[in-house]
């Protein structure tokens, strides 16, 4: 089971209640996302893919970020509307508030992070790496101890580092609003979340 039965059963109402049909396939973790929706117009479906993840706040924390865009796929179909519906845009804002009042009200979430998920329902995030106070407080639940684990966050300008199974080396510049401004080893820029798993070298 890939969450405690009542997170499971949260979902399914929502789903039911919507009138949303949704399908949930786990998927290995991936580099660059933690989950995505994919939907078809022509059966009315939805497909939301998660990485698997033994930390069960935050998988079904991106579960609700991706039930959002179901919603928003099932309720605002651009087949039907001539206005177009930007992927993060006020209409999944919306229904993603509504999804995470309902889910902190069915205590469905961590006492520890009820303040933090209540703060982030606020102004929701398209990328959940946007909002480091809420990366920081699930790293609590996992299962590995935090302290073992060195983010590039930790290190300083001027660093050289690897992220976590990647062999590139990569130099953290600076912060630049929520990421931090690294390059390769060809001089190549990237962004990158304060909270990737990085080994020093």
């Amino acid at each position: 089971m890939f969450l405690p039965q009542e997170q499971i059963d949260f979902i399914k109402q929502v789903c039911a209640s919507e009138n949303l049909n949704v399908s949930i396939v786990i998927k290995p973790p991936r580099k660059t996302k933690l989950g995505d929706h994919t939907w078809t117009p022509s059966t009315r479906t939805s497909v939301i893919t998660l990485n698997e993840d033994e930390n069960k706040q935050r998988l079904f924390f991106v579960a609700l970020h991706e039930l959002a865009h179901a919603y928003v796929a099932h309720h605002y179909n651009r087949n039907l509307f001539r206005r177009k519906v930007r992927p993060h845009g006020t209409e999944w804002k919306k229904a993603f508030q509504q999804i995470l009042e309902q889910a902190l009200e069915n205590n469905l979430f961590h006492e520890n992070l009820r303040d933090v998920i209540t703060q982030h329902s606020k102004s929701p995030k398209a990328n959940t790496h946007s909002d480091i106070a809420l990366l920081e407080a699930f790293t609590q639940f996992d299962k590995a101890p935090h302290s073992q684990i060195t983010q590039l966050k930790d290190l300083n300008d001027g660093d050289r580092f690897r992220l976590k199974q990647a062999s590139s080396t990569f130099t953290r510049i600076k912060l630049r609003r929520t990421r931090y401004l690294c390059k390769d080893e060809n001089g190549r820029s990237f962004a990158i979340s304060p909270m990737a798993e990085v080994s020093p070298l």
